[in-house]
Order: structure tokens, then sequence, then C-alpha cells
């Protein structure tokens, strides 16, 4: 059985922009319907500076759609990655299911 952690994110705003929280637990599913037989392992890392190709990339996103250039211009941006399921096990290729 894996044991849960709960993983947090809360973001720093000022007068302009607003403060932003977000919660989940490290863990990922091998069935659509989630239970606790079906849990795998997953990963994440820690939040990086984004590459100057992903700052290219981001300013075409839906977030300066609603935004705008000038509230997000002195934003800070970061990337994060997270590795799903055990590595080399075979489960996704077999069954293509992977749920977070």
């Amino acid at each position: 059985m894996l044991g849960f952690q709960i993983n947090n994110w809360l973001t720093r705003g000022d007068q302009q922009m607003s403060t932003g929280y977000i919660q989940w637990k490290s863990v990922c599913y091998t069935a659509l319907a989630r239970a606790r037989d079906k849990a795998t392992s997953m990963k994440h890392y820690q939040p990086r500076d984004l590459t100057p190709e992903q700052n290219v990339e981001i300013s075409n996103s839906i977030l300066y759609a609603i935004y705008g250039d000038v509230r997000l211009q002195n934003t800070m941006k970061q990337a994060q990655n997270f590795s799903f399921g055990i590595g080399k096990d075979g489960f996704y290729n077999k069954t293509n299911v992977l749920t977070w």
C-alpha cells in the first residue's frame, strides 16, 4: 500500500493579482475509478524558471488572452514536471489508462 502525501502550492499576489492555491496527493491511479488498490507512484519535481523558449510558448497561451501582457509582464512564471507510475512496469503501454 502506498503512503499518500498532501502537496500544497500557494502563490503570493499583490494589489493587482490575487493569490492562488492548489493541493493534491502524490498518487495516480491505474484505473478510471480511483481506489487505493489501483494506486501507483507519482513524483513531482521542484518548480523551475522557464527557458526562453517556454516564455515564448506561454506568451501565446490562454493565460495571456485572459490577463494580458501588461499584468503578466512582471509576474514570475515557472514550470514543474510530474512523473506518473513506476518506470518500466509496462502498465500504461498495456492499458493506456492513467488517472491523476
